[in-house]
């Protein structure tokens, strides 16, 4: 009676604190994988579309407010690409992209992957969440979670990057890339990931890392979006979404890793039965490899190893279906 007391209270306690926790949601990508490959429409135009119509008018507020130092023009940056209330958490661009008409999403049913005996006890409050639909993008298949991960954790890296370049100057470039990666290990391992929902996230770390890159170019580098000359800020180039996604952001392609293994076997048992089939079948055509990866090095810090030593067990869908595979010869073998 007291455990029924306590989840019914920390259901409650879910939906009060539904802007707080919407952030912490999983992704399956195992679930209809081949349907959502023949079937998904490529919604990458409409994404480029809608960040373009951001960045004409940040170009625009930039040009009206004049901001005299970087901490003003940041600020604006802010309201433009993050909104208002808790931006860290949940942007208004994956808002945008879950209530848009124009994109098709494809939603699991029943949790997906992250259903069946999987429960409170192996999520958390993040049990009480919705899992993330999938969106197809080119040719890659991705949870709209990582579009919220580009916009919004892509910035507090720029955010905490341009700290480090005020406070600790004589750090090497690759020194400070280092942090940055320290930091966004720590914000997946915290609120944003493990302790969320117990589930380690590497395809969120690629989506923050690149989102990282576009706000580093988008007042300056080589080709920045914005370029301030002659006392106007102009707009210099459009942006495409296709430049920044690769396989790292799919959850097939770069395995989360789930904390403890009870709820491993419960998850790794749903997606036996979700996708080990086609796997098998269509081994190419399921696992969408476009060759397109970033270095691992390049966005997941090394803080990361001992987490994986203790707590090794990845979402691999190779490894999870070879395992039956062999268990299904062995049956065989032993009649």
């Amino acid at each position: 009676m007291c455990a029924m007391s306590i989840r019914a209270f920390s259901a409650v306690l879910a939906v009060l604190l539904w802007p707080c926790f919407g952030f912490s949601k999983e992704v399956d990508q195992f679930s209809d994988r081949l349907f959502q490959l023949r079937h998904l429409p490529n919604s990458s135009e409409m994404i480029d579309r809608e960040i373009n119509r951001m960045l004409v008018r940040l170009e625009h507020t930039l040009n009206r407010v004049q901001p005299v130092d970087l901490k003003k023009t940041r600020q604006i940056i802010y309201q433009v690409f993050q909104g208002r209330f808790l931006a860290e958490l949940r942007t208004p661009f994956e808002y945008w992209v879950r209530n848009s008409s124009d994109i098709t999403l494809y939603w699991p049913e029943h949790r997906g992957v992250y259903g069946g005996t999987v429960n409170y006890d192996d999520m958390g409050l993040g049990w009480y969440v919705e899992i993330s639909p999938v969106i197809r993008l080119g040719n890659f298949l991705v949870g709209i979670d990582k579009l919220g991960h580009f916009i919004g954790q892509g910035w507090y890296y720029d955010s905490f990057y341009n700290k480090l370049l005020t406070r600790e100057p004589h750090l090497s470039p690759s020194e400070m890339f280092g942090r940055v990666r320290d930091y966004g290990h720590q914000l997946e391992a915290s609120y944003l990931g493990a302790t969320g929902t117990a589930v380690y996230s590497y395809g969120d770390l690629a989506a923050n890392w690149q989102g990282f890159r576009f706000y580093r170019q988008l007042l300056a580098g080589s080709k920045p979006y914005i370029e301030f000359k002659n006392g106007r800020y102009r707009l210099q180039r459009s942006f495409r979404i296709l430049d920044y996604v690769s396989d790292d952001w799919d959850e097939v392609l770069n395995p989360s890793r789930v904390l403890g293994e009870s709820f491993y076997r419960k998850v790794s048992d749903n997606v036996r039965w979700a996708a080990c089939r086609d796997f098998r079948k269509r081994t190419r055509q399921f696992l969408n490899q476009s060759g397109r990866k970033l270095r691992r090095e390049s966005y997941v810090s090394s803080l990361a190893r001992s987490h994986e030593m203790r707590d090794p067990y990845f979402l691999d869908v190779k490894k999870i279906c070879t395992q039956l595979e062999k268990k299904h010869r062995n049956k065989s073998a032993s009649r």
